[in-house]
């Protein structure tokens, strides 16, 4: 631009020493055009890990090679919405001939399924005049898992399986358990003989006891509200993470607008299985409804303990769950709070928040005369003590009943 000014300038005012003056600058460009060469740039990625947790730290490894060398390479990452840079971000490394690294952090910020990988690189020649891009898109799945809560008090189940675990059984059988003192019968243990009881009473007793059995739990979760998606799975995946802990079988039910299951298993690997089903819960609005028989039918043991998250917003998601209790399933529900400042802002008044707020009780109460513990987990609240309450309903039940 300025040998364009110069050099117009001069013819127009036909003086020879301004273009004099912007010959350097005339010069400067033309040996700029005559000196660019594109760089030969191949830009490649690789990220340390695939599973991560929120919070975590992962590096991608950008390797950049070229056949003559480039002074200044700008190498910045694509991140999606979700995930950020750690530390220096974007970075400007020289690329020597051959094969150069340059190594980048990110941070995962939020659990969901990315893809990662995705780099832009960009180079400028020596003069400043031409700039080369290169866009490597994002090819590794990154599965970022949301950080369980430890919990240490479960809801017992009324009935349990016939799998060895650590729940004491309601039922006597060989155990440790101490249950109760029969007398003794023929064919009874030598080892349960409780010398103690023989003595007082002249005659032989024995111990009995209770064996250990595993719990078949089903996780419900209502993805009818996608407002709640986000805590519904932060509670799905603690209470997971804690009865796979203790050898029981967990599954999941995601009910929404798809429905999708995981059976029920053990494991380190089940608890992989439930936790990539939870990752790729969304809502999907869908008018065509077909309940709760579409489920198949080893999905929901008949000795299953069902624990339901749930907004309680949506009719069908509470009409599902009566199903299931209408058909004797042992079940639980966690009702997430909604934000008060949602509710608050909504503009309805005051009369509209208190009628809301009536409809909420009554649907609470209906699953309270069935016997179903409604519990209510807020978000900056604890699930243990969530799940205490459901304990504590529980055995009052009993008593009530009883």
């Amino acid at each position: 631009m300025l040998a364009a000014i110069g050099l117009l300038g001069g013819v127009l005012l036909r003086r020879v020493d301004l273009v004099v003056l912007t010959a350097p600058f005339l010069l400067a460009l033309v040996a700029g055009l005559a000196a660019a060469r594109p760089p030969a740039l191949t830009v490649r990625a690789a990220v340390d890990a695939d599973r991560a947790y929120e919070g975590d730290e992962l590096t991608v490894v950008v390797e950049l090679t070229s056949a003559r060398p480039v002074d200044r390479v700008e190498v910045a990452l694509d991140l999606p919405v979700g995930l950020a840079p750690a530390g220096l971000h974007p970075v400007a490394v020289p690329v020597p001939t051959g094969a150069s690294r340059v190594k980048l952090a990110l941070r995962a910020e939020r659990w969901g399924t990315y893809r990662v990988g995705g780099v832009v690189a960009r180079a400028r020649d020596r003069s400043g005049l031409f700039t080369d891009e290169w866009t490597l898109p994002a090819a590794t799945v990154l599965r970022v898992h949301p950080t369980a809560e430890t919990v240490a008090t479960l809801v017992r189940p009324q009935r349990t399986g016939v799998v060895s675990g650590d729940q004491v059984a309601r039922a006597k059988g060989t155990g440790i358990e101490h249950a109760d003192l029969r007398a003794y019968i023929p064919g009874d243990r030598v080892q349960e003989v409780n010398w103690r009881a023989t003595a007082r009473r002249g005659e032989l007793w024995v111990n009995e006891r209770r064996p250990e059995r595993s719990t078949d739990v089903v996780v419900f979760l209502d993805a009818f509200t996608v407002d709640a998606i986000g805590p519904a799975v932060r509670v799905a995946v603690s209470v997971t993470s804690a009865y796979l802990a203790r050898r029981d079988r967990v599954g999941l039910v995601s009910f929404g607008g798809s429905v999708s299951w995981v059976r029920p298993g053990m494991g380190e690997r089940q608890r992989y299985r439930v936790t990539d089903a939870l990752l790729g819960t969304q809502a999907h609005e869908n008018f065509v409804w077909k309940g709760v028989n579409v489920i198949p039918r080893g999905t929901l043991p008949a000795r299953a303990l069902v624990i339901a998250v749930t907004p309680l917003e949506d009719d069908r998601a509470v009409a599902a769950l009566f199903d299931l209790r209408n058909r004797g399933i042992d079940l639980a529900v966690v009702e997430l709070a909604p934000d008060p400042g949602a509710v608050a802002g909504a503009a309805v008044g005051e009369l509209g928040r208190r009628l809301w707020a009536m409809h909420r009780e009554m649907v609470r109460d209906r699953y309270r005369r069935l016997g179903v513990p409604v519990v209510i987990w807020r978000d900056e609240g604890s699930l243990e003590q969530v799940l205490e309450e459901v304990q504590a309903f529980r055995r009052h039940a009993r008593r009530a009943v009883g």
